[in-house]
């Protein structure tokens, strides 16, 4: 429900869809675990949003996500918000392809394979006139997938 779920896991964010845990989680990725202010603390108190937002969007252009702002592409209307990141609010979005693209990496031991609609076409002879082809890309450590 809507109260305090004690200490978790991030699988257990993810299946709960908490907004809180996601931008918890995104918040520490650009954390530097060694400053003062982080020691222990469940979560960073000292955090570069600057460089977990590049970080994040680095990632997500390496699934697939062609739909990202920078913001040398625009300065004031940009996707380098680092709350927007983490809860899916950025200025064009992600199209529900590139969504299941992204989750691709999970189920193929960390490669990327591009989605497509089209897997095969046949002609009535069965003689192949296109087949989709995709050796995929490693993106994480079969460990992190």
């Amino acid at each position: 429900g809507n109260s305090y779920q004690g200490w978790t896991t991030i699988r257990s964010l993810l299946r709960k869809s908490s907004n809180v845990g996601a931008y918890l989680v995104a918040r520490d990725i650009g954390s530097d675990r060694n400053n003062k202010a982080n020691t222990g603390s469940t979560y960073s108190k000292a955090v570069n949003e600057q460089k977990a937002a590049t970080m994040i969007m680095e990632n997500l252009e390496n699934i697939g996500v062609t739909s990202l702002v920078w913001p040398e592409d625009d300065p004031v209307n940009n996707d380098m918000n680092f709350s927007a990141l983490s809860l899916g609010g950025m200025k064009y979005g992600i199209s529900p392809l590139e969504m299941a693209g992204a989750y691709t990496p999970l189920a193929n031991e960390g490669t990327y394979m591009k989605p497509s609609f089209v897997r095969k076409i046949t002609t009535s002879s069965g003689e192949v006139i296109y087949e989709h082809k995709d050796d995929g890309k490693k993106v994480m450590s079969e460990r992190s997938a």
